[in-house]
């Protein structure tokens, strides 16, 4: 019998993590409250939703996967971004607004159950392809501060009950500038560099 126990204590302390990835009312998807940044690149204006929480399914806008969130997580604050995505990317569209179905994740090796992880959640416009590419590219995204929770053994723990999550998810992005204004940007430069051969 002490055998037996020994050998569950064992298995517990090397059993994978295992952690609910949602959120709740308290840590909903919203949009940022300056409308200058809610145009896209793909075209879009969100300007309308500042300050709202993501649309569900069938409102203007989100009739399809209009959004993608993704969970990392990582060992230390930081080398959270820097590791394997822990699941596939899920698309939001179709939930409650501003908020993402729960998804159970048993993370890979080298995260253990009972043991302090750090997590960070990116959402993403998902025609950009991923988060990098809507940073870099004007899309709008938005991701959580890195927080701390413990994942579970055999249930899974919900990652909103860590008091490390704090606030919202807010979706935000680069004003887009149009052909006309890179047009005046070059007049602009060109005649700057007339009146200083002039001088």
């Amino acid at each position: 019998m002490a055998i037996l126990a020994a050998c569950a204590v064992a298995t517990g302390a090397f059993a994978q993590g295992k952690v609910t990835f949602g959120n709740d009312a308290n840590h909903l998807i919203v949009f940022t409250t300056d409308v200058g940044s809610l145009t896209s690149a793909s075209g879009t204006s969100f300007a309308s939703l500042a300050g709202l929480a993501l649309p569900q399914l069938g409102t203007a806008q989100n009739t399809a996967n209009l959004f993608t969130a993704q969970l990392f997580a990582g060992t230390t604050v930081g080398n959270v971004n820097t590791l394997v995505a822990t699941q596939s990317p899920v698309g939001i569209a179709g939930n409650p607004d501003g908020r993402l179905a729960n998804q159970t994740v048993t993370l890979p090796n080298g995260f253990p159950a009972s043991v302090a992880t750090f997590f960070q959640i990116y959402v993403w416009e998902t025609s950009a392809g991923s988060y990098a590419n809507a940073l870099s590219g004007g899309y709008i995204a938005g991701a959580t501060d890195v927080f701390s929770a413990t994942p579970g053994s055999f249930a899974y723990n919900f990652l909103t009950t860590s008091p490390d999550w704090v606030g919202p998810i807010t979706l935000t992005g680069g004003i887009i500038p149009e052909p006309s204004t890179f047009v005046l940007a070059g007049l602009g430069v060109a005649s700057l560099l007339l009146f200083r051969r002039r001088k």
